[in-house]
């Protein structure tokens, strides 16, 4: 996929029309097509044949690397695309699946390095940076992760996902209520450019507020159990201001869900629409450690699931 690389203010230098041309290019060859279609077996085969063909070619070994990770094939994946950099070392998009790939075979310090040289390079790629600070985050590098992310929400205040992620790593680097505070700023930046995300999804399966409530009311008074049904009617009541219904509505899901971390931190948030901080940061401090609970369990998972 081609990210946007600039920010709305700058256009695309020759360096970054290169990195472009050389990444459509990449995913033009047959390996990407097919591996596009969920046929990796062929798609492994077709990349083999491809750099057989074009053993001097960047984008033949950029192709080859991203259909040996989609087939998880890391290592494969590893060596194509390191080839792939040492090719076109000023590539960024070439670049950014090198360190997806380390990142990805538990080579985090390499990863780090890639992502920030790419950073170096293109201050502007939000996507990119967004993904380092996340790596910085899971790797129990909360402060360094603040500081990617108080640089981001500099460049990008608008950002609604970057203030909320920041946040979190400084609840994580011990400055819980800076960060509770932070993830607030967040609420606000989501709140100008539209309806929160929750809420979009909500719509999407209703139409409308009011058939979201209704329908919703409906099936909570049917499920009266369901922690994640009664989340989504409190996500409703937060947005049309009934307050009062959405706090019992939360409370409800965390008697039924009290890991639930989604549910803690629209706790906090509905605390702070009511003026109420010390059971908000309360609420804010249990979200970030289920949350970091559960980022330790999944890789735990992986690394049991890895070959």
């Amino acid at each position: 996929r081609v990210d946007k690389v600039a920010g709305p203010d700058s256009a695309l230098d020759n360096s970054v029309r290169e990195s472009t041309d050389l990444l459509r290019k990449a995913e033009g060859y047959k390996p990407a097509k097919l591996a596009q279609r969920g046929k990796y077996v062929d798609a492994v085969v077709a990349a083999q044949s491809l750099l057989e063909e074009k053993p001097h070619e960047a984008a033949a070994y950029l192709c080859a690397g991203n259909v040996m990770l989609k087939a998880g094939l890391k290592e494969d994946a590893l060596k194509h695309l390191k080839t792939a950099a040492a090719m076109a070392p000023k590539n960024r998009f070439v670049k950014l699946a090198y360190a997806r790939a380390l990142s990805g075979t538990g080579r985090v310090n390499d990863a780090v390095q890639q992502y920030r040289a790419i950073a170096q390079q293109l201050p502007r790629w939000y996507d990119a940076r967004m993904e380092l600070a996340q790596l910085l985050l899971i790797n129990n590098q909360p402060a360094e992760a603040v500081r990617e992310l108080q640089d981001i929400t500099r460049l990008f205040p608008e950002k609604a996902m970057a203030h909320k992620l920041c946040g979190v790593a400084l609840a994580r680097a011990g400055k819980a209520e800076e960060g509770m505070d932070e993830y607030m700023n967040g609420i606000v930046a989501e709140g100008r450019s539209g309806r929160p995300e929750a809420l979009q999804e909500i719509l999407s399966s209703w139409g409308s507020m009011d058939k979201a409530k209704y329908y919703l009311e409906q099936r909570v008074a049917e499920h009266p159990d369901d922690p994640l049904l009664k989340l989504r009617l409190a996500q409703v009541y937060m947005y049309v201001n009934q307050l009062d219904d959405a706090k019992k509505a939360l409370h409800d899901a965390r008697k039924h869900a009290p890991t639930n971390a989604e549910i803690r931190r629209s706790l906090c948030v509905l605390y702070l629409k009511t003026g109420d901080r010390k059971p908000a940061l309360s609420e804010f401090v249990q979200s970030v450690g289920l949350e970091k609970e559960a980022e330790k369990k999944q890789a735990k998972l992986t690394s049991s699931s890895s070959p």
